[in-house]
């Protein structure tokens, strides 16, 4: 029987090193075309910085995994945000912290010539090997056990995604009080019609899938179990191998490798040092003009919950005239009393948290996360929602999904702070490095915006 191609192990290492080498080469002859006059040792720099920051990104967000595993572009999109941070993290180094040997017109120009050097020549392998695939006669021909939304999303995938190397042919319907396995299982003739078995049955029916498998077992078909993963709350769920033994991770986090938390560290470190220098002069004014006005603490601190739940000291200039931080901590409501008009003007425009930058400097926050809640409200409400605690398998944000969304503020009804948490884990079910970004676009444009800022 056929089966589909794959890439193995040894071409996706040659590819790695070609990808690498690729940008290193054509800033090496963009500077020779165009005559430009730098050192080669910054050039050298630059290439391997931009190369290596691309690898990592591109290890991590699986752009080496299997090419037919996913559309031609999915994997364009993630080579498209592989480029993007290795671009940014390109740019903040080359003019932060030594002089860029070329200028931004130029870097550009050789970042732009580096993505489509890499899309063709990906573009040009992927539509070749699924043109051979398409091609061939004996696709592996799938028949699907049972109904419902699994089994039906099931063969929608089959039928939408050819390049998988599959072949839908049908599906039997088994019910749950069948007492024997179905009868097609001994007719031969019907046997020859397809090639592999996907039982998609709930496993409240392990009785009647043990049997199927038994029977199945003799029939020298494929079978493959498709648990029904919908009867559970996922957060960021993946499975793994541990020495040989399947896991399924039913809540994790999107952060669990190293090359994901070097990347977004570095984002976070990176961003956070330049808006400390471009806002300090904001920051000095403020710190100023509370010292001089009210004479009391400049910096607010408050014991907040950080990753994994562990305790974290969050900065913010004083905006009250209390300093809560107990077992009892009062939302701020509209109008609120204990508001300072100074620190009216700061939280209307969020210039209140600027000192959490320092937060995401020292690694205990992110640029963008779930917003951290005082410690006497995290633990009310990990007994009032469900997966509430979930919000920690990140890193807290100065900003986040549920923000941006309009999910922020007073929260003086159980039902807003469900929502907040729907959000929020929402992004980390869905994180990923563009949606970083989009958030903190999302975030400057609505800052002056937001009713609930108060």
């Amino acid at each position: 029987m056929l089966t589909k191609t794959p890439l193995n192990s040894s071409y996706l290492w040659w590819q790695r090193f070609v990808e690498w080498l690729l940008p290193i080469a054509l800033i090496f002859t963009y500077v020779q075309v165009h005559a430009i006059d730098a050192e080669q040792s910054d050039i050298l720099l630059l290439s391997f910085l931009f190369s290596f920051s691309f690898s990592v990104t591109a290890q991590w967000l699986g752009l080496y995994r299997d090419w037919l595993e996913f559309s031609f572009f999915r994997n364009l999109n993630i080579l498209i945000q592989s480029v993007l941070v290795a671009s940014l993290l390109n740019l903040i180094c080359a003019y932060i912290f030594f002089d860029a040997p070329l200028s931004l017109p130029q870097s550009i120009t050789w970042f732009s010539f580096s993505f489509l050097t890499i899309a063709s020549l990906r573009a040009l392998l992927y539509f070749w090997l699924v043109n051979l695939l398409n091609r061939q006669k004996n696709q592996r021909r799938v028949l699907i056990i049972g109904q419902g939304e699994q089994a039906e999303n099931l063969a929608k995938t089959l039928k939408e995604s050819t390049w998988l190397g599959y072949q839908y042919i049908g599906s039997q319907a088994c019910l749950p009080d069948e007492p024997q396995p179905p009868c097609w299982v001994n007719d031969k003739n019907y046997l020859t019609a397809f090639d592999q078995v996907f039982i998609c049955l709930p496993m409240s029916q392990h009785q009647q899938i043990q049997s199927l498998i038994e029977h199945l077992s003799n029939t020298g078909k494929v079978v493959k179990f498709v648990p029904d993963l919908f009867s559970f709350e996922l957060v960021h769920s993946r499975f793994e191998f541990i020495n040989g033994l399947p896991v399924l991770s039913v809540q994790d986090s999107p952060l669990n490798s190293m090359s994901a938390q070097l990347v977004k560290r570095l984002i976070d470190f990176s961003f956070a040092a330049i808006l400390l220098l471009v806002f300090s002069p904001i920051m000095l004014l403020i710190a100023l003009l509370l010292k001089l006005k009210y004479g009391g603490p400049v910096i607010f601190k408050q014991i907040r919950y950080g990753l994994n739940g562990k305790e974290i000291t969050v900065f913010k200039f004083s905006s009250m005239t209390v300093q809560e931080d107990g077992n009892q901590v009062t939302q701020v409501t509209a109008g609120d009393s204990r508001v300072t008009p100074l620190g009216r003007i700061l939280r209307r425009y969020n210039l209140d948290e600027l000192p959490q930058l320092w937060n995401v400097l020292k690694g205990s926050m992110s640029l963008v996360g779930p917003r951290p809640h005082a410690k006497a409200h995290n633990e009310f409400y990990r007994q009032q929602i469900p997966s509430y605690m979930a919000r920690h398998l990140v890193k807290p944000g100065i900003t986040g999904w549920a923000q941006v969304n309009g999910w922020r503020g007073e929260t003086d009804t159980l039902d807003k702070m469900v929502k907040r948490v729907e959000f929020d884990l929402y992004y980390i079910k869905h994180w990923s490095i563009r949606f970083d970004i989009k958030i903190l676009l999302l975030t400057m444009w609505r800052s002056f915006r937001d009713p609930n800022a108060f």
